[in-house]
């Protein structure tokens, strides 16, 4: 597979081989041809737990050590929740994580930003009303425009005093990036963006013994809580399988997931709202879970010789999803049962 190039022009990333994003077409989308997506994360492919892990890595050891105060990270919906769950991890008991979503979910105050090139441009993010912080973290696979970066930085600019955007690259043209950062002094916030394409590697120092706060939704502890070891316990009896999360569904997933022995870990796909051609090099195959009113939702490159246990985990919003995924799995003779997460 490709290192990341951007149609139509000669600069070519060449960092740490974790960075790198594959160059996808987009289906339906006349404002943005091409998109990119990075080949650990779950949508192409099974996640990549260990190549995450050493991005993570990087991204917090690229970051400045001196802030005082708690940090917030923030994962952008879709491609960043699950590269946002892991550097908060890294960052440890310091990090409280966040998600950004195409839904009105979790308790607190209301943020609504535009993605403008996106099939769901209208995006929130639910902060606890009055905390405040001594950083923001926002995590992004990549940049091209700028466009939604500025409006996410617009709507939770009071939140603290210094924002740093960690992307897996960045493509904006340089006077983008200055007039960015320039914009956001004048408001008083103190912006400094890191392309992780361009930074050195970083050796694996090990896991923070302080775990961090990662209920990205604010779901009620207790609820959340007890999902993730119900969920933790169907997948240990599964034993052997695929763990498909739907949607932005990932944290109760993931908590679960990353609870079970290495040895014992499913599989880990995710199914998405990111609208792919099939290219016959990065995208293989495509199974359109469309099943109205829920928007479209689809499984790349589905293996053809799948285990033959899954377990499908989403909320009520994707149920009709879920549906038409187990009855694809049925056809093959895949056991397949369905998970619902409780609304946050």
């Amino acid at each position: 597979m490709d290192l990341l190039r951007q149609p139509g022009a000669s600069r070519r990333v060449a960092g740490p081989p974790v960075t790198r994003l594959l160059s996808v077409e987009r289906d339906g989308n006349p404002l943005r041809r091409h998109g990119y997506v990075s080949p650990h994360i779950g949508k192409i492919g099974p996640l990549n737990a260990a190549a995450l892990e050493e991005i993570a890595c990087l991204a917090a050891a690229s970051l400045p050590q001196d802030t005082p105060g708690p940090t917030l990270v923030v994962g952008m919906a879709e491609s960043a929740l699950l590269l946002s769950w892991f550097l908060a991890s890294r960052l440890g008991g310091n990090a409280e994580l966040r998600f950004t979503t195409r839904e009105r979910r979790g308790a607190g105050e209301y943020r609504t930003f535009l993605e403008p090139h996106s099939h769901g441009p209208v995006h929130s993010l639910a902060l606890p009303p009055g905390r405040s912080y001594g950083r923001v973290v926002i995590v992004e696979d990549e940049l091209t425009s700028g466009s939604t970066l500025r409006n996410l930085l617009l709507a939770i600019r009071d939140a603290a005093p210094r924002h740093h955007v960690v992307a897996l690259s960045d493509l904006r043209p340089p006077g983008t990036r200055r007039r960015l950062e320039e914009e956001m002094a004048r408001l008083g916030v103190a912006l400094s963006v890191l392309d992780l394409s361009e930074s050195a590697d970083h050796s694996n120092p090990g896991n923070t013994c302080t775990p961090p706060s990662r209920n990205p939704f604010g779901r009620p502890r207790e609820v959340f809580e007890g999902t993730v070891e119900a969920l933790r316990r169907r997948c240990r009896s599964m034993r052997s399988g695929v763990l498909y999360t739907i949607g932005e569904c990932v944290d109760v997933a993931m908590a679960a997931w990353e609870a079970l022995p290495p040895e014992e870990r499913p599989v880990f796909r995710h199914v998405t709202r990111s609208p792919w051609l099939v290219d016959g090099r990065v995208v293989k195959s495509r199974l359109d879970l469309w099943a109205p009113p829920v928007p479209h939702h689809f499984l790349y490159n589905s293996e053809e010789r799948l285990p033959r246990r899954s377990l499908l985990v989403g909320e009520r919003s994707t149920a009709p999803v879920a549906e038409k995924l187990r009855e694809f799995l049925l056809s093959r003779g895949i056991e397949a049962e369905t998970v619902e997460v409780p609304p946050a």
